[in-house]
């Protein structure tokens, strides 16, 4: 998990992996699947009408914080620079220029 986390001790999820170790492995097996980040939101909204107990507060925010950190790393901003049809970078033009 730390390796996900790029070492960021102070966002390890110490009472997911206690209190869910099912959700925690999950989220660890699942890390580099599309099906994760719909995972994470199914975690975070009750989608059984209510008859989800919810997390606790602790629990709740580690997951939050996992799905911010999974956001990031998955969804990295585009690049400025141009790329031709062969992946290498072309000078890329302002208009009227």
């Amino acid at each position: 998990m730390l390796q996900i986390l790029n070492g960021a001790e102070d966002k390890y999820p110490h009472a997911l992996e206690k209190r869910f170790p099912h959700i925690f492995a999950k989220i660890l097996a699942w890390w580099t699947f599309p099906t994760m980040e719909k995972y994470l939101d199914e975690l975070m909204m009750d989608t059984r009408d209510g008859k989800r107990q919810g997390f606790p507060p602790e629990v709740g925010m580690e997951i939050f914080n996992i799905s911010v950190i999974y956001d990031k790393q998955r969804k990295k901003p585009a690049s400025t620079q141009a790329v031709d049809m062969w992946g290498e970078p072309t000078e890329q033009k302002k208009p009227g220029v």
